[in-house]
Parts: C-alpha cells; structure tokens; sequence
C-alpha cells in the first residue's frame, strides 16, 4: 500500500504545480498548431486563468474566465466551469455571455457541455455560423441541459431557446414579440421546433434540423394573426402565396 501512497502524492504534487502554473507561460507552448485556437492576454493560472480574447473555427470571443477542476485528469478528461462575455449594446445586460461546465476527452474529438445558461443577437451570429438570411432579428436565449460535440459536429443537443426582443426587418422595424425553440437529438441530426409565445405578433410553427454532416434543412410556417402589424402582414406577401390555412411556408437547405 506503502507505494500506492507515495504514486497519489507525486500525482497530487505534479497536479498542483501544473495548475498553480501561470497560464501565460504554459498554454501557449502546450497548445499545438492544429488546434487552431488563439489566445491573448493571457492572465491568471491553468487552475483559475483568464483570456481577454480567443479565437477558434473562425469565432472570437471577448473575456474569457474558467476555473479547471484537476480531479478530472485522472478520468482522463479536462472540465472546466467557463464564462465567456462578449460587448452588445442591444442586449439589456451589458455583455452577451455565455457560462457553462465544459469537459473534453484526453484521448479522443469528444466535448461536453453542460448547463449551459447563454444570451447573443441572432443577427451576430449569423455569419460566423454562416445562418441563412433571416427577415427577423432577436436577442436568442440559451437555457441547455446537455450539448455533445463529437469532432466539431453536434452529436446531442437538450433544452430550450428564446428569441425575445424579436424585430421584423424588411422595412421599418416592428416589434414581433417573443418565441420558443425546444432543441433535441431524436436521431442523427440536431432538431430545433419552433413555436410562438403569448407576446408573438405572428404565428410560427416548424423546425429545423442539422444533420451530423452539417447539412441543414429548415421548413417553417408563418401566418399573420388578428393582431400582426399591417405592414408586417403587407410585407409577408412578398414570402409567396399562402396554403388554405393561410399558412406562408419558408423551406430551405444547404450545408455549413
């Protein structure tokens, strides 16, 4: 038992200088090239550090703050608790964020994410997901139990979006009130159903789905209702002709 002992102890050790070690001189000389991720101004440890931006898969975000949990390595997994805050005078807090507990495999493309708490303006995210163009712009809330991430593709998805603050663009902006998205992995593919809250000004109804090769396909349904402003429901006729229901129908594909 006598060695078991002294193993546990060096591995503490080893883990405690490791994470006490300042994050400036360590990542950027562990951190390979095919990762693709940049870092700056760094600051803080590997335990409790701080980067003032990061760059990933062509995503920059502002401020970003983790706290590593050590016990994780011996799984053979990096976890951390994650804050990132990006600037957005449009939201009503003062940054767009994002906060979540996030472990990646040792020895495999595997992340996980879990609850997952996040707010950005739907029209931000559009060109670094490269998102087909949308005639509405909101603030998109974020509320995910699980998000599985299996060589940079979306393998598992649970929980819940808001588009809230939502705003018709064609024309002068009109308020269209809030929405809900239940995301969720009934299969192979990443499915988003989408249906309009009391506050909505127009009805909506259908999804969209993200298969694991990162084709999507997005049918959704629209229908002015007794209150949708008048120039909304002008402006909707541009979207075709309606179903007998008055239902307009926006179908569209393609691939990221």
């Amino acid at each position: 038992m006598t060695w078991k002992i002294v193993v546990a102890l060096f591995v503490g050790v080893l883990l405690g200088l490791v994470t006490q070690a300042p994050v400036n001189k360590i990542l950027p000389r562990v951190l390979p090239d095919s990762a693709g991720v940049e870092l700056y101004e760094l600051d803080g440890t590997l335990l409790d550090g701080h980067a003032g931006y990061v760059r990933a898969q062509g995503v920059g975000a502002d401020d970003v703050r983790w706290v590593l949990h050590p016990g994780s390595l011996l799984l053979g997994r990096v976890s951390a608790d994650l804050e990132v805050s990006m600037h957005s005078r449009d939201l009503d807090e003062d940054n767009a964020w994002l906060t979540a507990r996030v472990a990646r495999s040792l020895f495999g493309n595997t992340i996980v994410a879990r609850e997952i708490q996040a707010a950005a303006l739907l029209s931000a995210l559009q060109e670094p997901l490269k998102l087909p163009y949308l005639p509405v712009d909101a603030v998109i809330r974020l509320n995910l139990d699980e998000l599985r991430v299996v060589d940079m593709a979306p393998e598992r998805v649970e929980g819940l979006a808001y588009l809230t603050q939502t705003q018709w663009k064609l024309g002068q902006p009109v308020a269209l009130g809030d929405y809900r998205i239940a995301l969720s992995t009934p299969e192979d593919a990443v499915v988003a159903t989408l249906s309009d809250g009391d506050s909505a000004k127009v009805s909506i109804q259908g999804k969209a789905e993200l298969s694991a090769e990162r084709a999507y396909a997005v049918d959704i349904q629209l229908k002015p209702m007794l209150d949708t402003p008048a120039s909304v429901a002008n402006q909707m006729k541009a979207l075709g002709r309606t179903d007998a229901q008055g239902w307009y129908r926006l179908r569209q594909s393609g691939k990221f």
